[in-house]
C-alpha cells in the first residue's frame, strides 16, 4: 500500500535526521537550529511548488487552523531540540515516540476515526515502555 511506503520512508528520513541533529544543536543552539531547519523546509517546499507549478489556495477558516497547528508544531520543534541538547537524540526520540498515544486519542474523539482494541493495547504498551525508560 502507498501509505505504508510513505510511512516507511518517513521512518528512514526522520531516523537519519534525528541522528544528525545533536551536533547542529550543540553548534547553533535549539532556537537557531529550529529556525534554520524550519526555514529550510519552507524554502524546499516553495521550490517544489514553483518547479511543479502546484496551485496553493487557502480560505479564511484555514488561516486560523494553520496558525494554530503551526504554533503547536513550532513549540514541539523547539522543545524537541532543547531535549536533544539536554538528554541526547536517542532518549529524546524514544520519549517523543509517545506521541502516537496523543494522536490516537485525538483521532478517536476529534476526527471520529475508529481505533481498534489491538491498537489501543499497542499504544498502552508504548506508554508503559516510555514510563519505564523515564524512571529508569
Amino acid at each position: 500500500e502507498k501509505g505504508i511506503f510513505y510511512a516507511s520512508a518517513t521512518i528512514i528520513g526522520w531516523g537519519i535526521y534525528y541522528s544528525l541533529l545533536k551536533p547542529l544543536i550543540a553548534e547553533l543552539g535549539a532556537y537557531n537550529t529550529t529556525f534554520y531547519i524550519e526555514s529550510g523546509i519552507f524554502l524546499i517546499i516553495l521550490l517544489f511548488v514553483i518547479i511543479t507549478k502546484q496551485k496553493i489556495s487557502m480560505n479564511k477558516n484555514s488561516i486560523k487552523t494553520i496558525f494554530g497547528r503551526s504554533t503547536l508544531l513550532t513549540i514541539g520543534a523547539i522543545t524537541f531540540n532543547f531535549a536533544i541538547s539536554i538528554i541526547g537524540a536517542a532518549l529524546t526520540t524514544v520519549i517523543s515516540a509517545g506521541s502516537p498515544a496523543i494522536v490516537a486519542i485525538i483521532s478517536r474523539f476529534y476526527l471520529k476515526e475508529s481505533v481498534s482494541k489491538h491498537k489501543w493495547l499497542a499504544i498502552a504498551g508504548i506508554v508503559f515502555g516510555l514510563i519505564l525508560l523515564a524512571i529508569g
